[in-house]
């Protein structure tokens, strides 16, 4: 009897070390894979020139975008073009964009945003860029946004964006993962301070309590405070960035959350939700006790 049991026992260990091995060699093999053509490799990108398009509808945003990729791109040669060029080029399958569109990969619940996007040209993009090849897609502003609270982080965007890009070319696992890979903040380390603006908690808390909670690390700043600090950004130090529709949509608009440390470049913390009537905009009591793991 004993030698009967431990027979079969010797076959399901060689059984499940065998499964193991198949999951594993399945796991590396999709690792190493080249991603489908939904999912670009992008390592073709240094050597391509990026065509950074100038709406030239919103003068100021243009001069921001044209300062902070002249100041910030290196990862390629760029060039910038007007909408009428663009029409042109959008079906160019070989040509990347930096682009802003006003939908996020076509998701109707995404509507009411404008976004800083790029993304590579496809055959049939007709009038719906939701049909061109999407690579990364960052939060800019409200449509009829009159704060323009991202606009001071511009340059950040055009960091992440490229940081993004590498990553991708680096792993190709990552063209599938996408912004999957700022979600887990578990993994960031700790940093040495952080500035929140108010309202950017979808609960109340004051500052003596974030004070106290994040051991003097964190605080709320107005939004010239903000733009002091972006000018001459302290090292290790994260910034808060909330955005969403100026009229929500509750149900159907989605908010963003992130968190970006600006001398690294690095996107640090992304997050996007549903807007609820029990959840509107703004980071969560969860993520909030979450943050707090960046500073101990």
């Amino acid at each position: 009897m004993k030698r009967t049991a431990i027979i079969a026992l010797i076959f399901v260990s060689c059984f499940v070390a065998m499964a193991q091995e198949t999951v594993q060699s399945q796991l590396n093999d999709f690792r190493n894979s080249t991603p489908p053509p939904y999912k670009e490799d992008l390592k073709d990108v240094p050597a391509k020139t990026i065509k950074v398009v100038l709406l030239d509808d919103n003068t100021l945003v243009d001069c921001l975008i044209r300062d902070a990729v002249e100041c910030e791109w290196y990862i390629s040669p760029y060039e910038f073009i007007g909408s009428d060029d663009f029409e042109k080029s959008k079906t160019d399958t070989s040509a990347y964009f930096l682009i802003r569109t006003d939908k996020n990969s076509g998701r109707k619940e995404d509507s009411g945003m404008t976004y800083l996007a790029f993304m590579k040209g496809s055959s049939d993009v007709g009038k719906d860029l939701s049909k061109m090849k999407e690579i990364i897609s960052l939060p800019l502003s409200p449509d009829d946004d009159t704060e323009g609270r991202s606009l001071p982080y511009l340059s950040s965007y055009i960091l992440i964006i490229q940081k993004h890009i590498e990553k991708v070319m680096e792993k190709s696992i990552n063209a599938y993962r996408g912004m999957a890979m700022y979600h887990d903040i578990f993994a960031k380390g700790t940093y040495e301070a952080a500035y929140f603006r108010e309202g950017d908690f979808c609960f109340d808390i004051s500052q003596e309590k974030l004070s106290k909670e994040s051991r003097g690390k964190a605080r709320f700043v107005d939004a010239q405070e903000i733009e002091e600090l972006l000018d001459s950004p302290l090292p290790n130090t994260i910034f808060s960035l909330v955005l969403c529709p100026s009229n929500p949509n509750v149900g159907s608009s989605n908010a963003y959350q992130m968190l970006i440390c600006l001398d690294s470049g690095e996107l640090v913390y992304y997050h996007r939700h549903r807007i609820r009537k029990n959840k509107p905009a703004g980071f969560s009591r969860m993520e909030y006790r979450r943050i707090l793991k960046y500073f101990r």
